[in-house]
């Protein structure tokens, strides 16, 4: 006689457990990194338009010490950002971004954009908290 069993025994069901826990081990820290680069790309897509009016300003003048918020057609520096940023400052060219503490991104991950003459242009370095965490590539 033959037996039909139906149904998984006890050592397949903790087989199952153990690689769902494994990989759920390995998802959940990559997903929470995912959404805070995510989070954090409206970050450095802030910069853009401060960077653009850098370059323009140091286009005209040839002199970045001229190149602050709120002169040579830079907009002025915001203290009070939406509920992502906190504040934008721009002193002789660089800009730097605090963030507001938010989905896991905290006031220590600074974004700062320092710009480097090489010839007529400039090439902008990205450094900060935001830098040093990995939170921008």
């Amino acid at each position: 006689m033959t037996k039909n069993h139906c149904g998984f025994s006890l050592m397949e069901l903790l087989i199952a457990l153990v690689i769902v826990g494994i990989l759920s081990a390995i998802a959940v820290p990559t997903y929470n990194t995912y959404t805070k680069r995510a989070h954090y790309s409206e970050i450095v897509l802030a910069t853009q338009p401060y960077k653009m009016a850098v370059m323009e300003c140091f286009i005209s003048t040839s002199d970045l010490s001229k190149c602050h918020g709120g002169t040579e057609g830079i907009p002025a520096d915001v203290d009070q950002g939406n509920d992502t940023i906190k504040s934008i400052k721009i002193n002789q060219g660089i800009i730097t971004v605090t963030p507001n503490t938010k989905n896991g991104i905290t006031e220590t991950d600074t974004y700062i954009l320092t710009p480097n003459i090489n010839g007529s242009r400039l090439q902008w370095a990205a450094s900060g908290g935001a830098v040093t965490t990995g939170l921008t590539r």
